[in-house]
């Protein structure tokens, strides 16, 4: 009898084993072809770009010692935060020693360094100075004693050729992402507002919401760390954030994953996984928000699942602060909270079987310290919206509606919810096939995926992460679009539930491990060997890195996803013009490389104050008094930029404002300079050749 059940196991196994790999070639098979071609364009993608006609290579020694201080900056920031969390968690938590308390100093020592930074720019007091003190002092309190790092698992064995293999990769992802946030910054959204606004706030002082800017309304924690970046560095300084971000969550992936399997290689893949993401690595060489999101939401189930194995309230705190810190990063965290919270009611009631009220009373005291964290961003907004979400529900919950246009509604996503059933259930194919806007997950996630289907959970931690899972997967494919940039902070979670169920394959005698860890490592290699090619091939890094060009020259190239810039333009401003210009943007939306005080707007959702002030103005006299007031001094017109963007309608000129800003075109605008397509126009009372009005041109607002 044990015989014959031992053998239907076996043929169960057998089973299981046969469906994985079938699953696994037919996703490979049709994931691979639109990808392949890749292989045979590295010789090209090694090549340097032609040299821009006029153009002056920088020293190449200079180059580099500027790369090194791009690191150190970034580093710096990342060990002042460090210091901050390793002093407060001495002072306060003073017995709370845990093993790898480490990642508590690092994960909410950010935190702790953005609330400071946050304090002095709500008191109009982010001077650079004030900025440097505070990162001194993290310093000091960072290297004041011995910082102990203890990885778990670390010292059991010699490291297997599996792990030494992910290792290499690991590297290898690392150094393609270093070369990636050394480039200037390109991403369009970075430059209207994840590093547009920090540059405003250090022109300001202050943090602030900013006129026409309606980002300014969001919560804003990584670009706090952004403004420490820029006030010693460039924009590659702000990267550098989240390319340390991004290694620090491969930790705590890693010892999230040890805690359920016990098994270092497992936990390291989970890593790797999340590590090798293209899209992942592609956001380190970006200044947006998502790493740090994933950062925080990692290290609040890493506390969940503490707190569920030893029931001290500690963990249960520090999960609704690290949730905290992740809504403060941008509102589509708002998905993790609502799954974290279906979870959490989901595991008590049905697994511990606690009494409502005593699951309503945990509950509580995770959500209050999730409040408290998150509470400068939406209290800012609150008081001056009436509206915490703002701009989503604008004119809702409260009759508030800032600088949005008229017609604008909701903003929730790049892409529009997803609702039909068959597109809901082929979700995870589609994005997996790049069918989706930005869909770079690679293969490994979907071929893993099978296993949910053919193997039981490893244990009932694992399970917590379904009940997690589900519901944060179905919000991000219906609300949020399946637009995967949305769902970069859930893959670090859904990392470690994949490396769990690969632990389960571990478990197993038969032959399968060894297939699905060299498969799943090939996968990974390539999903690294894709991202070089982009890095090198598409955004032309070598060209930057090697001191083939200065940063103006970098950013006017036109590259994929990075439309033409006016690099000269910006040369000119920041190295011509008197330090007390105002330059009003009014079709260019991205002002980050002025190094003047600047006005600008944003083609989606804003109003455009040009028009706003040409509308309401009955003379060309009275549009030119409010420049005055505003103390604009240039306006900065790209033609190309206009063209890209006019399906928003940004010059949504009045019949009467159309005719008052003729008549102040041809009274005081004069032609200051000019280069690919962008014009930057100087507002004088003084003779002067009038220049051709090509924003009132019939070819140009068509």
């Amino acid at each position: 009898m044990q015989n014959k059940t031992h053998l239907q196991e076996r043929n169960s196994e057998f089973w299981k084993a046969t469906g994985f790999i079938i699953w696994g070639f037919i996703v490979a098979i049709n994931f691979l072809p639109g990808q392949i071609g890749l292989i045979s364009n590295l010789s090209q993608a090694l090549d340097f770009s032609s040299k821009i006609s006029g153009t002056v290579a920088p020293n190449i020694l200079i180059v580099l010692f500027r790369h090194i201080l791009t690191f150190a900056s970034g580093f710096a920031i990342i060990a002042a935060g460090y210091g901050f969390g390793k002093f407060l968690f001495q002072k306060l938590l003073k017995n709370f020693k845990p093993g790898n308390v480490f990642l508590y100093h690092f994960g909410f020592g950010q935190g702790a360094l953005i609330f400071f930074l946050l304090f002095f720019g709500y008191l109009g007091l982010l001077y650079k100075s004030v900025i440097y003190c505070i990162i001194l002092a993290g310093l000091l309190l960072c290297f004041s004693s011995k910082n102990e790092i203890n990885f778990s698992g670390s010292k059991v064995g010699k490291f297997s050729f599996f792990e030494k293999t992910l290792f290499f990769i690991l590297i290898f992802s690392a150094a393609v992402n270093l070369m990636g946030s050394l480039i200037p910054e390109t991403y369009f959204d970075s430059l209207v507002y994840h590093l547009s606004i920090p540059r405003w706030w250090l022109l300001h002082h202050k943090i602030a919401i900013a006129p026409y800017v309606n980002q300014t309304y969001y919560p804003l924690n990584m670009e706090v760390l952004f403004t420490a970046a820029i006030s010693f560095s460039n924009s590659s300084g702000a990267k550098m954030i989240n390319w340390f971000f991004a290694l620090a969550t491969c930790v705590l992936i890693y010892e999230t994953a040890f805690s359920l399997t016990r098994k270092r290689g497992i936990s390291i893949f989970s890593a790797v996984l999340y590590y090798t993401t293209p899209l992942l690595m592609m956001q380190t060489w970006r200044t947006g928000n998502e790493i740090g999101q994933g950062l925080w939401e990692i290290l609040m189930i890493f506390n969940m699942l503490r707190y569920f194995k030893s029931e001290k309230k500690i963990y249960l705190i520090l999960a609704g602060a690290a949730m905290g810190l992740s809504l403060g990063a941008k509102h589509p965290a708002m998905m993790s909270l609502l799954s974290v919270t279906g979870a959490f009611w989901l595991w008590n009631i049905f697994k511990i079987k606690l009494p409502l009220k005593a699951i309503l009373k945990k509950y509580t005291l995770f959500l209050a310290f999730t409040v408290l964290t998150a509470g400068p961003w939406y209290m800012k907004t609150f008081i001056a919206t009436g509206n915490p979400l703002f701009p989503q529900f604008a004119g809702k919950i409260s009759d508030f509606r800032g600088e949005l246009r008229e017609n604008f509604g909701n903003f929730t996503t790049d892409q529009p919810a997803i609702t039909h059933p068959k597109n809901i259930a082929t979700a995870l194919w589609d994005v997996t096939m790049g069918k989706h806007q930005g869909a770079f997950p690679g293969a490994v996630y979907l071929i893993l995926a099978i296993l949910l289907l053919i193997k039981k959970p490893l244990n009932n931690e694992t399970k917590f992460l379904l009940f997690y899972l589900i519901p944060y997967t179905f919000l991000w494919i219906t609300v949020g679009g399946a637009y995967l940039r949305r769902f970069l902070p859930g893959l670090t979670s859904t990392a470690v539930l994949l490396g769990t169920y690969l632990a389960a394959i571990d478990n197993s005698d038969n032959g399968l491990k060894s297939f699905v860890k060299t498969f799943m490592a090939l996968l990974m290699l390539f999903n690294v060997y894709f991202s070089f090619v982009m890095v090198v091939g598409g955004h032309g890094a070598l060209n930057f890195l090697m001191a083939k060009e200065d940063e103006y020259t970098y950013i006017r190239r036109p590259r994929m996803a990075h439309p033409k810039y006016g690099g000269e333009v910006f040369r000119y401003i920041n190295t011509e013009l008197a330090a007390s210009a105002v330059i009003l943007f009014i079709s260019e939306t991205r002002p980050f490389y002025a190094e003047r005080d600047f006005i600008w707007t944003t083609a989606v959702m804003g109003k455009n104050p040009i028009v706003e002030w040409s509308n309401s103005s009955e003379s060309a006299q009275q549009l030119y008094e409010k420049l005055k007031e505003h103390k604009v001094s240039h306006l900065f017109f790209s033609l190309a930029e206009y063209h890209r963007l006019k399906g928003y309608n940004m010059f949504y000129w009045s019949e009467n404002g159309r005719e008052v800003f003729k008549t102040f075109w041809e009274r005081y605008i004069a032609l200051e300079y000019q280069s690919d397509y962008s014009y930057l126009y100087r507002i004088t009372e003084e003779k002067h050749i009038l220049p051709k009005n090509l924003i009132l041109e019939d070819t140009a607002i068509r």
